[in-house]
């Protein structure tokens, strides 16, 4: 709901593809449409955000765990990797990935159901 009367305005920046204008009106009335927003106008949260998850891990972490927790950060709840190691067996846990491997880490999302 929200969401898309957030995309319709411009919030997400330019639609790849035009809206019917009729849509847009039907949806948002009256509303102001935003100019869509540049990409350097986002401040940058990555490395912050890899920062504060490897505290929170206590090892260095994947882009793509990086880029989860920025998409999630209120629903992930992060255990470090001993916790996930301990899960496995020692055969297991003892092969090393490959460089374009990627490294098992464990996400639980929560949901509040209404």
């Amino acid at each position: 709901p929200n969401e898309i009367k957030t995309y319709l305005r411009g919030g997400y920046g330019k639609s790849p593809a035009p809206i019917d204008d009729e849509i847009v009106k039907m949806i948002l009335g009256d509303e102001k449409i935003e100019a869509p927003r540049e990409i350097s106008s986002l401040s940058p949260v990555f490395d912050e955000a890899k920062k504060e998850m490897e505290e929170k891990l206590g090892r260095p972490a994947k882009d793509e765990e990086v880029l989860s927790y920025i998409m999630n950060p209120q629903q992930a709840i992060l255990k470090p990797k001993t916790e996930v190691q301990d899960k496995k067996t020692a055969p297991e846990a003892s092969k090393k990935a490959a460089s374009n491997e990627v490294i098992e880490f464990e996400m639980i999302i929560e949901r509040q159901v209404r």
